[in-house]
C-alpha cells in the first residue's frame, strides 16, 4: 500500500492505521524510511490514549512534525530514536 501514494512523509495515526500500511512493526515516535518514503507512526490521538497525557511526548510532537525541515535535518534532530528498517 505505501507504493500507492505520492507523498514523500506519511504521518500514520494509531495501530490499526499502522497495520493497514503494513507497518505494524514500525517503532512508535520514530520516522523510519521505506520505499523512498518517510514514515512516522505516532499514537493514536483520541483521548483514551494515555499516551498524549506525558508532556513529554506532547513537547517533542512540533519538532517530529516540521514539514519544512530537511531529511538531513529530521535524523541530525532525532539521530538517537531513528529506526534505519
Amino acid at each position: 500500500m505505501l507504493r500507492q501514494h505520492d507523498n514523500d512523509h506519511l504521518v500514520l495515526l494509531g495501530n490499526h492505521v499502522a497495520e493497514a500500511f503494513g507497518v505494524s512493526d514500525f517503532r512508535l515516535w520514530c520516522w523510519t524510511h521505506v520505499h523512498d518514503r518517510w514514515i512516522l507512526r505516532l499514537p493514536h490521538p483520541s483521548g483514551r490514549c494515555r499516551t498524549w497525557n506525558s508532556p513529554t511526548n506532547v513537547t517533542r510532537l512540533p519538532a517530529l512534525l516540521d514539514v519544512g525541515a530537511t531529511d538531513e535535518a529530521i535524523r541530525a534532530a532525532l539521530a538517537d530514536d531513528m529506526d534505519p528498517h
